[in-house]
């Protein structure tokens, strides 16, 4: 390559050294014959974006057994000296505002609902399922006693049933409950339980000794 020449006359006088004409170039490198002829007269603003240009540069090198990164840099050069910024300068990718529409808006709303919709159910099938809370404040655990009987009272939610030892229990208008239950000598297990319709079964268990 001579110093002066421009990477347009470099490419098109080893084009004709190599024979080449331009329609077979173009059948080779699957580059367009206006393209061609645009990059051999330097004519840079009829070529499409920069990063085309560089591929079409290495393609031709490649073909005329060219530097590859020579021509490159003769074609950057070439930029600068014209004022040309190049693309690989510039960035690349334009990110496209996103514009809310009165559509859009509208469908982000109906999935909002329809997704807290179906948190608003999964809770509630949950709560259907879930056991109710069951507190018994008598008696306490582990206790030794004389008499042949034990306070039992405690308290759970209001739509439930509780029972002792499998005996249904009444409750209050608050969810209490209290009853005298018998025992035997000797070791007494005493299981208290609440459980709503369909839930789950809350259970407790109490162990008292009767001498």
């Amino acid at each position: 390559m001579e110093d002066n020449e421009t990477i347009g006359q470099v490419l098109r006088r080893y084009r004709l050294e190599n024979g080449y004409l331009v329609k077979e170039v173009e059948v080779e490198l699957l580059i367009s014959a206006r393209h061609i002829e645009a990059l051999e007269r330097d004519d840079f603003q009829s070529l499409p974006a920069d990063l085309y240009i560089i591929n079409f540069i290495k393609s031709y090198a490649k073909l005329l057994g060219l530097d590859e990164q020579r021509l490159l840099n003769l074609y950057q050069k070439q930029r600068e000296q014209v004022g040309l910024e190049s693309d690989l300068n510039k960035n690349p990718i334009k990110r496209t505002r996103e514009i809310i529409t009165p559509k859009r808006m509208k469908i982000g709303l109906l999935v909002l609902f329809g997704v807290l919709l179906l948190v608003y159910l999964s809770w509630q099938i949950s709560q259907i399922f879930a056991p109710p809370w069951l507190e018994v404040t008598q008696p306490a655990d582990n206790i030794i006693l004389k008499q042949s009987y034990v306070l039992v009272s405690g308290s759970t939610q209001k739509e439930a049933l509780v029972f002792i030892n499998n005996k249904e229990i009444f409750l209050d208008g608050n969810g209490k409950f209290s009853t005298t239950l018998d025992l035997q000598k000797g070791l007494n297990i005493i299981k208290i339980s609440a459980q709503k319709k369909y839930s789950r079964e809350a259970a407790v268990y109490k162990q008292i000794l009767v001498e």
